[in-house]
C-alpha cells in the first residue's frame, strides 16, 4: 500500500520522523519494523558500536584521569548520541566487592584527551560510515562527573560478573556531554574489564 503523501511530507521536514507517530523506513512505510525496532537506525547507517579490544582496569570513583570504557559526544559535532545497551564483562574475577556504575559528565568543550582511543564500527556490517561518537579505554573526562546508573555488584568477597542494560535511546548525551562505566569502592581486577556501548546518532 502506498504511503500517505502528507505523512511522507510531514516525515521528510521532520528528517524522517513523523512527531507522535514514528520514523519512515527505506521503503517510505509507517509502522512498526517487522525484523527488531533498531533495524531502520542501522540500515540508515545511525547506529554504531564501540568495544574496547583488550581488558581494561576500571577507574575507581569519578576520578579525572580515566580508564575503562567512555563515550562521548565533540563538543562541535552537531548531534545527539541517543545511548542503547551497554554491556560488561570480568575476565578476571575481583578479589573483592566492587560496584559497577555508569559515570556521566559534561563541559561544553568536551573530552579532547583521547589517550587510549577505540576505533568504532557501524552495526550496519560492512559499512565504513565514520561515527561522531568517540570510544576511549583511557581519556581525561571533564565537567563535573556523577553516577548515572548501577549496572552490576559482586559479593561482598568475591565474584565474576557479566552485565547488561538496553537504555533504549533514554540517555541522551549531548555535544559535549560523556558516559563511561566505572567502579564505586575497590578498584577492579587489572586489565580484567571488557565492555561495549551502542548508540544511534541523530
Amino acid at each position: 500500500m502506498a504511503q500517505n503523501p502528507y505523512v511522507a511530507m510531514i516525515a521528510k521536514a521532520f528528517g524522517g520522523n513523523v512527531p507522535g507517530l514514528g520514523q519512515l523506513d527505506q521503503l517510505g512505510g509507517l509502522g512498526v519494523n517487522a525484523v527488531g525496532r533498531n533495524a531502520n537506525a542501522a540500515l540508515n547507517k545511525k547506529m554504531f558500536v564501540g568495544a574496547n579490544q583488550a581488558g581494561a582496569t576500571l577507574s575507581n570513583g569519578l576520578a579525572p584521569t580515566y580508564t575503562g570504557l567512555c563515550l562521548s559526544n565533540p563538543a562541535a559535532s552537531g548531534k545527539n548520541l541517543y545511548l542503547g545497551r551497554v554491556t560488561g564483562a570480568f575476565v578476571v574475577a575481583p578479589a573483592a566487592f566492587i560496584g559497577v556504575g555508569l559515570i556521566q559528565g559534561f563541559a561544553a568543550g568536551g573530552v579532547t584527551a583521547h589517550t587510549t582511543p577505540v576505533t568504532p564500527t557501524p552495526v550496519l556490517i560492512g559499512d565504513a560510515t565514520v561515527p561522531v561518537g568517540k570510544v576511549d579505554a583511557a581519556c581525561t573526562i571533564v565537567g563535573t562527573p556523577s553516577w548515572l546508573k548501577w549496572l552490576w555488584a559482586n559479593s561482598a568477597t568475591a565474584g565474576s560478573g557479566v552485565f547488561t542494560m538496553d537504555l533504549e535511546g533514554a540517555v541522551v548525551i549531548p555535544p559535549g556531554g560523556y558516559v563511561a562505566v566505572g567502579t564505586l569502592l575497590a578498584v577492579g581486577p587489572t586489565a580484567g574489564f571488557i565492555g561495549s556501548f551502542e548508540w544511534i546518532e541523530a
